[in-house]
């Protein structure tokens, strides 16, 4: 998986930069102007997005499977309730990987649930949420950022493809090849910027629900992901332009 990472950024690098010198200056410039344009789209409308996301869409499914696995193991059958006493103090050897695995505190997990018995559903279902909420919420701010930033991408590709019909001029296409080579290199550095920071966030959220293909130990490997996610050149720009 991190070979694929880092294999995935190297692809948009070659593809950028060769794009950038075959379409030439004002394609390539504009692609500056709309990934800039659609990252700070993104940063400034990803929490809305975000929340109506991780209500109606993310953390209910995530929920549910956690919740399937609670009920398991605090049912308790002599009151058809559940009791959560109980597992604070078992801690079942799956349930401590679901917690593991979702980066909550045990200890501060079991202290929460000690010495309640007898409860319904919903109580089980609402530790279930708070299990589940920190992974959802990050997965929802991440797949909100993705939509938005694709959004804001594709509607400036035609504005930059209106201009680029009338600024196309044969007399200048030498010049227009070159300084799209040039403009194409700094679009490739934004864009990877922008999927280093993307797959990161995305790889380390999932190896809480795929430990074995996903997690933070993937980007850790790579070379090209880690070198920007370490440096976030794309905060920089952002902290300086906002």
């Amino acid at each position: 998986m991190s070979f694929a990472c880092d294999g995935l950024l190297i692809g948009i690098i070659i593809f950028t930069v060769y794009s950038g010198w075959s379409k030439g200056f004002i394609k390539s410039f504009m692609g500056i102007v709309k990934g800039i344009a659609s990252a700070i789209a993104a940063y400034a409308y990803t929490p809305t997005l975000s929340a109506f996301l991780n209500e109606r869409f993310i953390l209910k499914p995530i929920t549910n499977g956690i919740f399937e696995t609670l009920k398991g193991y605090a049912f308790d059958t002599s009151t058809d309730l559940y009791d959560l006493d109980r597992l604070a103090l078992e801690l079942p050897r799956e349930l401590v990987s679901i917690l593991e695995r979702y980066n909550v505190n045990i200890p501060d997990f079991s202290s929460g649930i000690t010495g309640l018995t007898s409860v319904t559903e919903d109580v089980v279902y609402k530790c279930a949420s708070a299990i589940a909420s920190s992974t959802a919420s990050i997965l929802s701010s991440a797949l909100a950022f993705i939509i938005i930033f694709l959004c804001g991408y594709a509607a400036l590709s035609l504005i930059a493809a209106l201009l680029d019909l009338i600024f196309h001029m044969p007399i200048l296409n030498a010049a227009n090849k070159l300084f799209g080579l040039v403009f194409g290199a700094a679009e490739a550095f934004f864009l990877v910027a922008v999927m280093s920071i993307l797959l990161s966030t995305l790889v380390t959220s999932l190896g809480s629900i795929e430990p074995d293909l996903f997690g933070a130990e993937v980007i850790d490997h790579t070379v090209i992901c880690r070198f920007f996610v370490e440096h976030n050149p794309l905060k920089r720009i952002y902290d300086v332009l906002i």
